[in-house]
């Protein structure tokens, strides 16, 4: 499990952004409830470092004899083709035991969960720990890292950070930066990275191939200078085909 610090951030989009969505092929059910934008504030939570696998999914199936409904989406798009027949266990293309488990809908999660938790408190604990994270959880937790390397190479000696955070369209890639004011990458070294910056390369890396891309470096000049950047590019693709 990882540990996610609490903290704020403004949650939905404005009309402007949902406009541009749908330009780049969201489907306009899918961004209708995004609004309007307010403030949340997250308590500390625990977020598992790895997805459930198909072979964890398979050990509480076969125990439990669970069986979920046939059937799922190939996206996550509310007008996506269904699949009437795929499962997890066979949806539609080969995966290892390794592998995340797809094909799982939020009932067929929450079981895994009430199992996994019975495993807990039948070895004695006071409470079931385990639960889905929020919608409001999940999105801060994706701009956790940004944030939290931002504050980590941000530190200075005043106690104060300044965080700038934007993103532009640049042909067919998104780019998302952050920017911070504080001491900059050391200029005896590479920057550090945190788990979080690891693991979102790591995706992208997955899902994108080498379109997909992290850089962390200083703001503006060389190492050792003030300020420290990081910079996501992520292939922008049109509605599924």
């Amino acid at each position: 499990m990882v540990v996610i610090p609490a903290g704020s951030f403004v949650m939905g989009s404005s009309d402007a952004e949902k406009a541009w969505a749908v330009t780049q092929g969201a489907h306009p059910d899918s961004v209708s409830d995004e609004a309007p934008q307010h403030t949340v504030t997250i308590r500390s939570f625990a977020l598992g470092r790895y997805d459930v696998t198909r072979a964890e999914f398979a050990a509480f199936a076969k125990e439990t004899g669970f069986r979920p409904e046939p059937g799922c989406r190939e996206n996550g798009n509310p007008d996506a083709a269904n699949r009437p027949t795929a499962t997890w266990e066979h949806p539609g293309f080969e995966q290892t035991d390794r592998e995340p488990v797809i094909c799982v809908s939020w009932n067929d999660a929450k079981a895994f969960i009430a199992w996994l938790n019975d495993k807990v408190l039948a070895c004695g604990a006071a409470s079931a720990p385990y639960r889905l994270p929020t919608e409001a959880e999940w999105e801060f937790f994706l701009l956790q890292p940004l944030l939290e390397n931002a504050i980590e190479h941000g530190k200075s000696d005043t106690g104060t950070t300044s965080i700038t955070l934007s993103a532009a369209l640049e042909h067919d890639m998104l780019r998302i930066t952050l920017v911070d004011d504080g001491p900059g990458v050391a200029a005896d070294g590479p920057a550090r990275e945190g788990i979080g910056l690891t693991n979102t390369r790591a995706r992208l890396t997955h899902l994108y191939g080498p379109r997909g891309t992290v850089e962390l470096g200083a703001a503006r000049g060389g190492p050792g200078s003030p300020g420290t950047r990081v910079e996501i590019r992520i292939p922008i693709r049109e509605a599924a085909r």
